[in-house]
């Protein structure tokens, strides 16, 4: 128990020592969104939305306004010899109008990420499998979008 202890004390006093940063906060807070529109898909929209306001300063001077479309698509990615269905492929797609505020530029951009689920057994098993991997592109999703506001905001 106390080797354990002291172990941890060890890698908490050289993770403190070391300068550690995590760059992406430092960046993120340099622009505002003022407006996000979205279509499609609304739960993920939601989210998305959400991320993007938290990410985003309402002390910046650098202001965007934000249209996102949002497209989710399930197709079979495997079927046994049987021909029944062992894995599906779930795709998200979005595609983002960014309009710069500052000089009026407009940027399309358009973000994609795909995931694999197996079918379960249970058919309730096979849709919280579908569900986790939503949420994980979804997550995919907002960083890709994130990263890519922040290094339009860096290049300017």
């Amino acid at each position: 128990m106390k080797k354990n202890f002291w172990i941890g004390f060890v890698i908490l006093i050289l993770l403190t020592g070391c300068g550690y940063k995590n760059l992406n906060l430092e960046t993120s807070k340099t622009f505002k969104i003022e407006e996000i529109s979205t279509t499609g898909e609304n739960r993920i929209a939601y989210k998305v939305k959400k991320f993007l306001l938290i990410n985003s300063s309402k002390q910046a001077l650098n202001n965007y306004d934000i249209d996102l479309k949002f497209e989710k698509y399930k197709s079979v990615k495997e079927k046994n010899i049987s021909s029944k269905i062992t894995k599906y492929s779930l795709e998200l797609s979005v595609s983002m109008k960014l309009n710069d505020l500052s000089n009026s530029k407009k940027i399309n951009k358009s973000f994609s990420q795909t995931v694999d689920y197996n079918v379960e057994k249970n058919h309730s098993d096979t849709k919280r499998n579908e569900k986790a991997s939503t949420e994980n592109l979804t997550e995919l999703i907002e960083s890709d979008i994130l990263n890519f506001i922040i290094i339009y905001n860096n290049s300017k």
